[in-house]
């Protein structure tokens, strides 16, 4: 602890503030608690991934695939179909037959499984019915017709499907939902994070834009409410681990800023606590602490620390909520620990890649996107109906695919089926001009910003200094030697502390022109401000002093002052000239050196008293 605060004491307010955690420690012996809390909190995610999403996934997985064959695709046959498949009714015969089967299946759904499932009931026991939601085209019109927005289906009664002429009743409604739940008790052995599955189906029907009606399947999943709790299998430990990690870095941002505006306070002569310094400073000021990766790692904290929640809190939660939060909270974890890396610009390549070719990067892709989007709503009206391009984001999707050389054949071929002169010149056009032209120019700048590492490398904060710095810092230099012409005995500490209670004007940069005295002033501040950083001013002497013990520090000064003036004369006259004669030399240095020794301290402690 000692040598810790040892560490501190000789540790600059510039190393303090931008110094990276593994230089502190390897400079001055501080230990990175930053670094080892974001490892704890990759492992941990990751472990939660592993052990709680993967099994559950895997169950998942094989659930959605009988789902849809129940109740949406009757050809599925699992790993050879896409399990978020849709399917078309194109009369309504077949949409009542397909409504028929899903409200029989729904109510022998253990005849047509290996499994067994249970259902939710009612309050007088009898079992929960599928509920049918409906969306109108005007709703005034249906209810005015007596029809309802809700109806409970019976393989009796399908509800307005069961009229003598569900078309005309088809021709009132926009969309439609069928929602059916289903409960699975499994056994206790299995390696689940969960014994009991509460499954929610929602079957919808599309029929907004006529033609067929598109029916697709929306499955929600979540543990049971009612079952038997067990800490050691819900994996609680690590849902406790994540969530004090977690904290922990979110307090350790907190204090980032706390430091920060105590800081600035201490400068302007502010309050010092550090509630009070961060309420001292405005919005603007408080919002130029945030960065990107301030950003970044606020939100993986969040994910990170309501997934260890519900982690620990596992009755009856969203399980869909939950895999997200996972999922996002080790991605910020893992992407997170590059900031770290920054110190060693090998590790960080990529991110000072993109560094150096963003500026450059970012008009180009503003520049390309009106191309884009004229090629995406070209496609639209030219070639929808070959299935490629139906609306605008298909369109985009399916050109970004042919921009990154996905399956150029089948687009160029579909596309000239439609139209084999127009279609070859738009494929043309697109292929050559973003493939061979906008694609190698975005490797180009990339290139270049990586090329422009290794010609000026990146330099470590205490270390690089701009060119306007250096012009600036030479200008304020020259102030201060005319300054110390005419004011021989003010110091840059002088022109701090008178910093610290002027008017507090706004920079050149900022777009404020600042003149005369008042440039001068700010020129001086900045270079008081690089001497706090460096540490040759102490921070201690920022600090707000109380005005009688301010004039005795003054009287202390003036005091320490003409001491240093004696001692001066004291030295000058104990050294004389060679060519001065019948002086004894020894005796003059042996007398200037009891002065120096004994004398002169009682002397200005007499001094002091007659001061007062």
């Amino acid at each position: 602890m000692a040598s810790h605060r040892a560490s501190m004491v000789n540790m600059s307010i510039r190393d303090s503030l931008y110094m990276h955690p593994l230089e502190k420690y390897e400079r001055f012996g501080i230990y990175p608690w930053k670094i080892v809390i974001q490892i704890l909190l990759l492992i941990t995610t990751t472990c939660q991934v592993l052990i709680i999403v993967f099994n559950s996934a895997s169950y998942s997985y094989t659930q959605y695939t009988l789902w849809n064959k129940l109740f949406l695709n009757p050809d599925v046959q699992g790993s050879d179909t896409t399990i978020t498949n849709s399917y078309n009714v194109f009369s309504i015969r077949d949409l009542t037959h397909f409504l028929q089967k899903t409200v029989d299946r729904y109510y022998h759904v253990n005849s047509h499984t290996l499994d067994n499932y249970s259902y939710e009931y009612e309050d007088d026991g009898s079992i929960q019915k599928p509920r049918l939601l409906v969306d109108y085209l005007d709703y005034d019109d249906a209810k005015s017709k007596g029809y309802e927005m809700e109806y409970k289906l019976s393989p009796e009664d399908l509800g307005p499907f069961s009229h003598l002429n569900p078309k005309n009743y088809l021709e009132l409604v926009s969309r439609f939902e069928i929602k059916m739940i289903f409960n699975q008790h499994l056994d206790d052995e299995l390696d689940l994070f969960s014994t009991c599955y509460h499954w929610v189906l929602n079957q919808k029907y599309d029929y907004s834009v006529h033609g067929p009606v598109n029916v697709v399947m929306d499955i929600d999943r979540s543990s049971c409410g009612d079952e038997i709790y067990d800490p050691m299998k819900k994996f609680v430990w690590l849902g406790v681990a994540i969530l004090i990690l977690s904290i922990c870095s979110l307090c350790s941002i907190f204090l980032y800023f706390m430091k920060r505006a105590l800081l600035i306070a201490k400068m302007r002569g502010g309050p010092r606590g550090y509630r009070s310094a961060w309420d001292y400073l405005g919005t603007r000021e408080k919002l130029k602490f945030l960065n990107l990766w301030v950003i970044f790692n606020i939100i993986g904290n969040i994910c990170q620390m309501f997934s260890g929640i519900l982690t620990i809190v596992d009755q009856g939660r969203s399980m869909n909520l939950h895999e997200t939060l996972i999922g996002f909270g080790c991605f910020t974890a893992w992407v997170g620990i590059i900031q770290y890396l920054e110190h060693t610009s090998q590790t960080y390549t990529i991110a000072n890649t993109l560094k150096r070719s963003f500026s450059t990067l970012l008009p180009y892709m503003v520049g390309i996107l009106p191309i884009f989007m004229g090629f995406t709503f070209l496609a639209m009206c030219l070639f929808w109906n070959c299935g490629f391009y139906p609306n605008t984001t298909s369109s985009m999707m399916a050109l970004f695919a042919l921009l990154c050389g996905d399956s150029v054949y089948f687009f160029f071929d579909g596309v000239v089926l439609e139209d084999i002169v127009i279609g070859q010149i738009y494929m043309f056009a697109f292929i050559i001009f973003f493939i061979n032209c906008v694609h190698n120019l975005f490797v180009a700048i990339i290139q270049e910003g990586f090329n422009s590492l290794s010609e000026k490398p990146v330099k470590k904060i205490d270390e690089s200094e701009s060119e306007e710095d250096e012009d600036e810092k030479e200008e304020i230099e020259t102030i201060e030697e005319q300054k110390e012409q005419t004011e021989p005995e003010e110091s840059i500490d002088k022109s701090f502390k008178r910093m610290q209670t002027a008017p507090v004007e706004s920079s050149p940069k900022f777009g404020k022109r600042i003149s005369g005295k008042a440039e001068e002033q700010e020129k001086i501040s900045k270079l008081a401000f690089k001497q706090i950083l460096e540490g040759r001013i102490r921070s201690q002497d920022l600090e707000p002093l109380e005005k009688n013990t301010k004039k005795r520090i003054d009287k202390m000064n003036k005091i320490a002052k003409e001491i240093a003036e004696l001692k001066k004369g004291i030295l000058f006259l104990s050294k004389p000239s060679i060519n001065e004669r019948g002086i004894d030399r020894k005796k003059l240095q042996n007398h200037a050196k009891d002065l120096l020794e004994i004398q002169l301290p009682g002397s200005a402690a007499m001094l002091l008293i007659g001061e007062d």
